[in-house]
């Protein structure tokens, strides 16, 4: 640091005159009010000032904030408004800080165990489950075939078919009594009378096929039956009544 003769006040080692008072500090700078040539500029213009910086009218050297008198010719800055503060080279200014909204009830939706707020209406109830898988039907079905009555097992599926002595097969709804032979068309496991709320006919991938209202099934998919219906197993017709 090199002191003031003047006013003692301590200054950078490359000043040449006060940063107080404006005294000659013996630097070889030319005195106070002398004509100033100013400096020389760089091949590149130098960044400005960082941090408020004051920059002399006289000869446009930088002097750090508060400098009464330019370190370079000696000529007063106290009227002289220091230079806007850049952000450094290389460095992001700060994001601005995010402050969410303030969260806001959902219309309709109640937290479990907590009392619905004032002014929303309560949460939608949901819907009555309908039956349940694999339940069994209210009551039976039943079919009729040349004026006979077979009664369905009350059962969610019932396989119809013919039974077979020799493997020992026996299906839910044996159709040999009624005509329901090889010659007729019908398969040992034909078709599945199933409950699902409502009364379907499934077809086992049988061999001559099974018909509701004349059209002929697709294996394993299902189809709505409706009570008085005719359906056709192989080529034996039955009538299907839901009760």
């Amino acid at each position: 640091m090199k002191p003031c003769s003047s006013c003692g006040t301590q200054n950078e080692d490359s000043a040449m005159f006060c940063d107080n008072c404006g005294a000659n500090l013996g630097g070889g700078g030319m005195p106070v009010g002398a004509p100033v040539m100013p400096p020389a500029q760089p091949a590149y213009p130098s960044a400005a000032p960082a941090g408020g910086g004051v920059t002399c009218p006289s000869c446009g050297q930088s002097n750090m904030a508060g400098t009464m008198f330019c370190d370079n010719c000696g000529a007063a800055l106290s009227g002289v408004a220091p230079a806007p503060a850049y952000p450094q080279p290389g460095v992001p200014p700060a994001a601005p800080v995010y402050t969410p909204p303030p969260a806001q009830p959902i219309p309709g939706f109640q937290q479990p165990g907590v009392p619905p707020a004032p002014g929303f209406p309560p949460a939608a109830q949901p819907f009555p489950a309908g039956p349940a898988v694999g339940a069994p039907p209210p009551m039976p079905c039943r079919l009729m075939i040349g004026g006979q009555q077979i009664t369905v097992p009350q059962k969610s599926e019932a396989i119809v078919g013919r039974a077979d002595i020799a493997s020992g097969w026996n299906p839910d709804v044996d159709l040999t009594p009624f005509g329901g032979t090889p010659e007729a068309g019908v398969s040992r496991k034909h078709a599945k009378i199933v409950w699902q709320g409502v009364w379907m006919v499934e077809d086992l991938n049988s061999v001559n096929g099974t018909y509701v209202r004349g059209q002929r099934l697709i294996p394993a998919q299902r189809m709505p039956i409706n009570n008085g219906e005719t359906l056709q197993v192989g080529k034996l017709q039955i009538t299907f009544f839901a009760q």
